[in-house]
């Protein structure tokens, strides 16, 4: 989706991955979509979303790049214990210039970033993706 934008490369990373502790790597950042569509479709939910180290790892993926804009966009469909620690973090990575948008999916999702959308059913996820992207761009 986002690769679609002119100038915009993304990857992503799904956490936990399979050994629960570790990063699985879904797509690199010189990677088209496309080319990894296999890799989307294997991905099973399982356990709790660990927002925190999430953020903190994306954080450290995207320091080094080169973009003149980084942004972490964020899917959970999980509650977070560290709600009050994120509010400091989305803060201290936007003074380093990487901006957070999430997209929570459920009934309980709390509102933690300056950017962000809930929906209740995940048939929704597309439409609110979009939109909270454009949103994002919007943006600055």
């Amino acid at each position: 989706m986002a690769d679609s934008v002119s100038g915009c490369r993304s990857s992503v990373y799904a956490f936990p991955g399979v050994e629960r502790q570790t990063l699985l790597e879904v797509k690199r950042f010189d990677e088209p979509v496309a080319s990894c569509l296999e890799r989307f479709c294997a991905l099973r939910p399982f356990g709790y979303t660990p927002v925190r180290q999430s953020i903190n790892s994306a954080a450290a993926q995207l320091v080094s790049r080169r973009e003149s804009r980084k942004i972490i966009f964020l899917i959970t469909d999980g509650l977070c214990s560290d709600a009050e620690l994120l509010t400091d973090i989305e803060q201290d990575l936007k003074r380093a210039g990487i901006e957070i948008a999430c997209l929570g999916i459920g009934d309980d999702i709390p509102k933690i970033f300056s950017i962000q959308s809930d929906i209740k059913y995940s048939h929704q996820m597309k439409e609110a993706a979009y939109r909270l992207l454009e949103e994002t761009f919007r943006r600055n």
